[in-house]
């Protein structure tokens, strides 16, 4: 029988955008599919415009949510994370992770001068701070109802990004 993160890993492997929700101070939501990629901590970067409203949102509010969700979704990941932009620093090793995680990418390769502060496309990464894992349907009722459970992921937990 595989573990849960082992089913983690499968789902993260297989699927290639997540749905990402923000909100701003004012609580109204959105969502926003995007590609992206991730580490071995479960560390998800994506690239943006930083116009873009779910940047703005960000920006007022780090904390988010992820699907990564088949289209049928029977098999599903999600996450409770704090975002935002990859800080100067660290551009190189996110960048990298970016570009050499598990999804390949379709267009051109990037390099840390793309996302300069002066350039329009911002480089940004969502750190988990709980994850919870599809396990299927149950029947009420009647009614197919699915299933979460919290999962532990070796994820270091930090303040803001």
């Amino acid at each position: 029988m595989e573990s849960q993160l082992e089913i983690v890993n499968e789902i993260l492997a297989a699927i290639r955008f997540c749905i990402l929700a923000t909100s701003g101070r004012d609580g109204r939501p959105w969502a926003t599919p995007l590609f992206y990629n991730h580490d071995a901590s479960y560390v998800l970067y994506w690239e943006s415009a930083r116009d873009t409203r779910h940047t703005r949102l960000i920006a007022e509010n780090p904390n988010v949510a992820i699907a990564v969700s088949d289209m049928d979704g029977v098999r599903g990941v999600y996450f409770e994370a704090v975002a935002g932009e990859v800080l100067a620093g660290e551009l190189d090793e996110a960048l990298d992770r970016f570009l050499k995680g598990p999804h390949e990418r379709d267009r051109e390769q990037r390099t840390a001068a793309d996302f300069a502060p002066h350039r329009p496309l911002g480089l940004f990464c969502a750190r988990p701070v709980s994850a919870y894992l599809m396990t299927g349907a149950r029947k009420v009722d009647g009614y197919l109802i699915d299933e979460r459970v919290p999962i532990a992921l070796p994820i270091q937990v930090v303040a803001e990004p």
